[in-house]
């Protein structure tokens, strides 16, 4: 049997493309803090990494994964085969050793008797190392055996003890110096168990000499690099926004946005509320957004459903909200831990009657951070609700981005209008809703003697007095629909910030999508660029008023346009030709729960292209 190391330094080498790693057992032994341990060290080095997991729904018990890819290069997508599985039990073993690489490394808890897995693959390197033996017999706690394996893998890797060390005092430091103490003993086991069986693990392909010097700079200098989650991202991105009000309700897998904006938003002057569901948190944010503060709430499927009648009061009565759904598989409950592209229909056309509304999506966790700032930015300009969909593979995702400066975030919020600029009123009346030829009118906050005015989910006049007229209808219809109209125009003009393009212009096979599927697309394209096959991408950004003139232009003189999706139904294809976008589409879609790997996309690219 080959050394661990020969194999891996071999399989590096070939690939010149980093690793990917792959920590997998049952809910409760430590997998994920695992994986966030490695993910922390890994961006420390100076690596840049990208983050994949999965989990069962129930508080303990189930499988469970943590997948982390590094390089010395920015990533695409955490997606892909693994080079090294760490299983905590043989469970783990049979349901991932499939997704290691021929010639890969599988590394498994030692069984006592000394039998290795039942069908294990013969075509990895595998190697028992005694996790759990090592736990029991010198910590007398099987719960640490996740910090011996991660202490083995960083000698194996040649990572410094000491960060580990650090994250562990950090993470558990409200559980009391024994917790701490008993888990950086484990650090320290696992750690000198692996330096001589296991050496050079984590040895990367040859790089170039610039390579080289960028790495160890950004090693030297690790400040310059963060690691953060979707979520987070979102959320840091709305306070640079303007937002300073948030309700909601705890939800899987949107509750992170809900916990750090309750540890944060107070810093910035702004007030948190948990309230008892979905609509009250709506109900709440638009009362805030009435009062003049910028406002968010975030949920998943389920919430959303709840929130419709609520966004069409935002849109009747022109309140500036932003709601971010955080999407998981369904309908129903479906599966709260598992991700999926499947509220795209309800984001867009949910609700009764005609209430146009603005709908975004991020493409990346870097993404994450304009798209927030963004919402706010169209939802006070523009006086409506914006919908930002998010995905579980992006909320949860972890990625080390560089640390922008305030300039990137940071842009001067512009307030909504005062007393003092108010120029609608007409013999002392103001026209709230007065109707101009984009649809916005001027908004003032309570408290204003020169904008008093009725608001009211009723249609109404321009003064906000509840009518029934069919001209009125017609109208206040028009006018608020005009507006994203304007911001169909004004995105179609200057898309810079809303689009995402990748490949050679004279491609003749193209990619259309949003959202999350945008690093394994883009990773594909690269891909099949390198076996001779030229494909270029268009992600967008704004999905709903959707930038037909853009897309249009895409497809124009394509021979076929592949849509990558994760929902059964392809509901982004269909979207694109109800909103007259035509072209040869290609649909690519995926249920499992589970995102798109570059292979996958890749394979229907190769599919066409053979045509």
């Amino acid at each position: 049997m080959p050394a661990v190391s020969d194999a891996v330094k071999a399989l590096t080498v070939a690939r010149r493309q980093g690793m990917t790693i792959r920590v997998a057992g049952e809910s409760g032994e430590g997998v994920i803090t695992a994986g966030e341990m490695l993910t922390w060290a890994l961006g420390r080095a100076g690596l840049w990494v990208s983050t994949f997991r999965t989990y069962p729904a129930e508080i303990k018990g189930g499988p469970c994964m943590f997948q982390v890819r590094f390089d010395r290069r920015p990533l695409d997508s955490p997606m892909g085969p693994a080079d090294v599985l760490i299983a905590f039990n043989d469970e783990a073993v049979q349901l991932h050793q499939s997704a290691v690489r021929p010639g890969g490394v599988i590394l498994y808890d030692r069984h006592a008797d000394g039998s290795v897995p039942e069908g294990l693959r013969t075509d990895v390197t595998a190697r028992s190392v005694p996790f759990g033996q090592v736990a029991v017999e010198q910590l007398q706690n099987r719960l640490t055996k996740n910090m011996v394996a991660l202490g083995a893998t960083y000698a194996a890797m040649d990572l410094p003890l000491d960060s580990a060390k650090q994250f562990v005092a950090r993470r558990f430091a409200a559980k009391g110096e024994e917790v701490v103490s008993i888990n950086i003993r484990a650090l320290e086991l696992g750690h000198a168990l692996a330096r001589e069986q296991l050496a050079g693990l984590g040895r990367l392909a040859e790089l170039s000499e610039e390579e080289e010097q960028a790495a160890a700079e950004a090693a030297s200098t690790g400040k310059r690099r963060m690691i953060i989650s979707g979520n987070q991202a979102l959320a840091i991105g709305a306070i640079a926004g303007g937002c300073r009000y948030y309700a909601g309700y705890p939800i899987t897998p949107a509750s992170d946005i809900l916990e750090y904006m309750a540890a944060h938003l107070p810093s910035f002057g702004g007030v948190v509320v948990q309230t008892e569901d979905e609509m009250a948190a709506l109900g709440s944010v638009l009362g805030a957004s009435f009062g003049g503060v910028p406002a968010m709430t975030a949920t998943s499927g389920p919430g959303l459903s709840l929130m419709v009648e609520l966004i069409g009061l935002g849109v009747m009565s022109e309140l500036p909200a932003v709601i971010v759904d955080v999407q998981r598989a369904g309908p129903s409950t479906g599966m709260p831990t598992k991700t999926e592209q499947g509220d795209l229909n309800l984001a867009v056309y949910g609700g009764h009657g005609d209430a146009p509304r603005v709908v975004m999506a991020p493409v990346s966790v870097r993404d994450c951070l304009d798209v927030g700032r963004r919402a706010f930015e169209t939802a006070e300009a523009y006086q409506t609700p914006v919908i930002v969909l998010s995905e579980l593979v992006l909320a949860q995702r972890t990625e080390s981005l560089p640390v922008p400066s305030g300039r990137d975030i940071l842009k001067r919020f512009k307030p909504r209008t005062t007393a003092d600029s108010l120029d609608g009123a007409v013999n002392g009346a103001y026209r709230r809703y007065r109707r101009t030829e984009d649809g916005i009118s001027l908004a003032a906050v309570p408290g204003n003697p020169a904008g008093l005015h009725v608001i009211t989910g009723l249609e109404h006049d321009e003064y906000g007095h509840p009518s029934y007229e069919p001209d009125v209808h017609r109208e206040m219809s028009l006018k608020r629909w005009h507006k994203l109209e304007r911001l169909r125009r004004e995105v179609e003009s200057r898309p810079d910030g809303w689009v995402e393009r990748f490949g050679p212009e004279q491609a003749r096979i193209g990619l259309v999508g949003w959202g999350s599927t945008f690093g394994s697309a883009r990773e594909a394209a690269r891909m099949a660029e390198a076996m001779g096959i030229p494909v270029k991408g268009l992600w967008v950004k704004l999905l709903s008023p959707l930038p037909v003139q853009i897309l249009q232009a895409f497809v124009d003189g394509l021979e076929a346009v592949i849509v990558p999706e994760l929902n059964l139904s392809g509901q982004f294809a269909h979207y694109l030709q109800a909103r007259g976008v035509r072209g040869p589409i290609v649909q690519l879609t995926k249920q499992e729960g589970l995102p798109f790997s570059p292979d996958e996309v890749l394979a229907r690219i190769q599919e066409v292209a053979s045509r």
